[in-house]
């Protein structure tokens, strides 16, 4: 099913492909993107789906996206000259997200990079995954996507909103890229005042895993460009990707 959907208060027209099934929203995605030779991207695109049967998560890991969830990928056309910005899209998108849960009761911190998490209560464990991608296409653009755990939890460390007193439908969840989202894009510096606020990153011991060697540290703030700042053996480090680990005393 495809239909253009137009924001009550904003002039922007994205388009929307809502499946019930699919091997991947970033696959049909990409291919969708493809139909144009040229990749002109003249409004924001985006994929629905209520079912993945092969869901990409971080750095093209495999992630589990039955029924039960919302996934998502969309591309939004992305000044050259704001490139530098692009890294706080998938962290703007978890703190919309985030906001909007919060009124329903969720008690949710975001996990640098790219996870929601539940720490407390009877449920905790992974909720939501998000990524985000500039692409240096023509025009310019960045590819964002969202996994949300609803109804159920798909593997042992995760849970879900139904088993936080807490529910979703996929327009709220869109209504949130539509709306909320491009309204903190336009005030970076309240991005990160309120991440650091819902961190459940910052202040503690972590490790670090990368393609070019581990780091254990203190993770003590956010970088302009959403980065992890990083205190490892008295000196500072700046992270901009790489998989986080909480680690517990004595680890």
């Amino acid at each position: 099913m495809q239909r253009r959907l137009v924001a009550a208060d904003r002039p922007e027209c994205w388009d929307l492909r809502w499946l019930p099934v699919c091997s991947s929203t970033e696959t049909v995605l990409e291919e969708w993107l493809r139909e144009t030779p040229d990749l002109q991207l003249q409004r924001p695109r985006a994929v629905l789906a209520r079912h993945q049967r092969h869901g990409i998560g971080q750095r093209g890991r495999v992630w589990s996206a039955p029924p039960g969830g919302i996934w998502l990928s969309a591309a939004m056309p992305w000044p050259d000259q704001a490139r530098g910005g692009a890294g706080l899209i998938g962290l703007a998108l978890a703190l919309s997200l985030s906001q909007r849960l919060e009124r329903h009761g969720v008690p949710v911190r975001i996990k640098w990079p790219n996870d929601l998490v539940v720490e407390h209560g009877d449920a905790p464990g992974k909720l939501a995954g998000l990524l985000s991608e500039y692409v240096d296409s023509s025009p310019p653009c960045v590819v964002v996507g969202l996994g949300l755990n609803v109804t159920s939890a798909p593997v042992a460390d995760a849970t879900s909103l139904a088993a936080n007193g807490g529910s979703a439908t996929r327009d709220e969840v869109f209504a949130t890229l539509l709306k909320r989202l491009p309204e903190l894009l336009g005030n970076p510096d309240l991005v990160r005042t309120e991440l650091r606020r819902r961190s459940a990153t910052l202040g503690r011991r972590v490790r670090v895993e990368r393609s070019g060697g581990d780091l254990v540290g203190i993770a003590t703030d956010l970088t302009a460009d959403g980065g992890l700042l990083l205190t490892v053996d008295g000196s500072p480090v700046e992270v901009s990707v790489g998989d986080v680990i909480h680690l517990r005393p004595g680890d």
